[in-house]
């Protein structure tokens, strides 16, 4: 009994923690193709603004 609640224990907190690092690399992704989006809006402007 006691090793099922235990093995139950350390299940829930390795799924916690890999849940934190997919939100963490959820938020970076973001973070990136914003930064993506920002970088083509300023060569798309470059160019119109070249020709």
């Amino acid at each position: 009994m006691a090793s099922a609640r235990y093995l139950l224990l350390t299940m829930r907190s390795r799924c916690i923690k890999t849940h934190s690092v997919t939100v963490i690399w959820k938020q970076r992704l973001q973070a990136a193709y914003q930064v993506f989006l920002i970088l083509l809006r300023a060569y798309t402007l470059a160019l119109s603004t070249r020709y």
